[in-house]
């Protein structure tokens, strides 16, 4: 009997991995053994460097990954949709993919040219006067804007396995090559840094050759290919990123001027808390292209009844997965970020509840934005992250302790956003007609996101 049972379950398995999207488990592999090479990066740099030191990179990883993936991953997103889209019509993508390095190159010479013309400001403002860093920042964004690209043209084209195998070389780079700066006792941040530069572009040389493979000559790039939607979906992928990261930037500007040393300890508790508490995101990051899929082949065939069955399947998972979180982080979070990350306990159970709360907020909003992108609401997309952009940055010039501010900024505008989105698309849905497959041209349905 238990032969029997254990065999049950094994069809079962197998009959729910046959369910899924293509590319899910690839992908999803990936992007957990990149959440946990970043984890354990981090340790080993809180355990190498000292607070000043570590304090610096926190501010260098917040900005790194809160504005290039939010210019970057969008022209991800956009490359994938446009490619899958041509590969379903047997047309080649080439001059697609070469408007794209045209526009990511164009947006990382943007961010150089800012980052060479206030060099001295932010050297003084978030890295203690340390150019050197500004110059590691620009580095990290060219990683970013090089691997979002070939991700793109990756996934568009159905190489779900190689886009893992990316992701997994750069954790196990990033996780190496971190062990090697530690134990030859580098304690200044730069190398460090470095890293975020130099473990995507290695990931993305090896397997160049299956990039370019993808990369087959076709008709020439339509003016609405890559560019119609691209604008608003940056900017809303923008704040989407920059308000989870935001805190630790603003913990460093708002306590350098005035305790410099308690201000290095509580910008590295911050962004150790942070991490703790946003651990959830990666597992909504690895589903969130499966989701976007589902919705908008719901969506464009004109089935409501799938398109609200799946978008509040994916919504309670959200709100569980929000709530153990919740869980988790108010009640291990101090003890996690002493241990793991070897940060000062400056933060409480307290915090940790308060910030966990906020990332639920975050989550719940992830999973609504995917709704809005699969009914082409890009605009409302934007408009929802502005409002809670606007409300983070009221609540955080109120008057209190720091803490306190970011605290309630931070839950403050994850919730904005989570119930703007909701409101929009019930509003939506009660004013969009009843869905027919006829309403759905045969063009627009060959083109849906994916």
């Amino acid at each position: 009997m238990p032969e029997l049972d254990s065999s049950s379950r094994a069809r079962a398995l197998r009959v729910i991995i046959r369910r899924l999207p293509p590319g899910t488990i690839p992908v999803g592999g990936g992007v957990c053994a990149l959440a946990l090479a970043s984890y354990v990066y981090l340790a080993i740099a809180g355990r190498t460097l000292s607070v000043d030191a570590m304090a610096g990179l926190s501010v260098l990883w917040s900005l790194a990954f809160s504005v290039g993936t939010g210019l970057f991953l969008p022209l991800e997103q956009e490359l994938t949709r446009v490619v899958a889209a041509r590969r379903a019509r047997g047309e080649g993508v080439k001059p697609l993919a070469l408007r794209g390095v045209r526009i990511s190159a164009s947006l990382l010479l943007l961010c150089l040219a800012g980052l060479g013309l206030f060099s001295g400001p932010l050297a003084r403002l978030l890295f203690r006067g340390d150019r050197s860093l500004v110059w590691a920042l620009g580095a990290a964004l060219a990683g970013l804007s090089v691997v979002h690209i070939t991700r793109g043209l990756l996934a568009g084209s159905g190489h779900f396995r190689a886009y893992g195998a990316q992701l997994g070389i750069d954790s196990v780079l990033r996780v190496i090559l971190a062990l090697v700066l530690s134990l030859a006792g580098l304690t200044s941040p730069l190398p460090f840094a470095l890293l975020l530069s130099l473990a995507p572009l290695a990931s993305v040389a090896a397997g160049i050759a299956t990039t370019l493979r993808t990369a087959r000559p076709g008709p020439p790039a339509r003016p609405t290919e890559l560019r119609k939607g691209l604008a608003p979906l940056t900017f809303s992928t923008l704040l989407g990123q920059v308000l989870p990261n935001a805190p630790v930037v603003l913990a460093e500007l708002m306590t350098a001027a005035s305790m410099k040393g308690s201000g290095s300890s509580l910008t590295a508790a911050l962004l150790s808390a942070m991490i703790i508490v946003r651990l959830p995101i990666f597992a909504v990051a690895s589903v969130q292209p499966s989701v976007l899929s589902v919705l908008s082949r719901a969506y464009a065939l004109g089935n409501r009844a799938s398109f609200r069955r799946q978008l509040l399947g994916a919504t309670a998972g959200a709100i569980l997965l929000g709530a153990a979180g919740l869980l988790l982080s108010g009640g291990l979070g101090p003890w996690l970020a002493t241990t793991l990350f070897h940060t000062p306990r400056v933060l409480g159970n307290a915090d940790f509840a308060v910030l966990a709360l906020g990332t639920a907020g975050l989550l719940l909003a992830l999973i609504l934005s995917q709704g809005q992108l699969a009914m082409n609401r890009q605009t409302a997309q934007g408009v929802a992250w502005a409002v809670g952009a606007a409300v983070f940055v009221a609540l955080a010039l109120l008057p209190g302790s720091v803490m306190e501010r970011l605290e309630a900024s931070y839950a403050g505008g994850c919730w904005a956003v989570a119930l703007v989105l909701a409101l929009g698309i019930v509003r939506h849905l009660r004013r969009q007609p009843v869905w027919t497959p006829a309403a759905v041209s045969v063009a627009e349905a060959g083109t849906v996101t994916v």
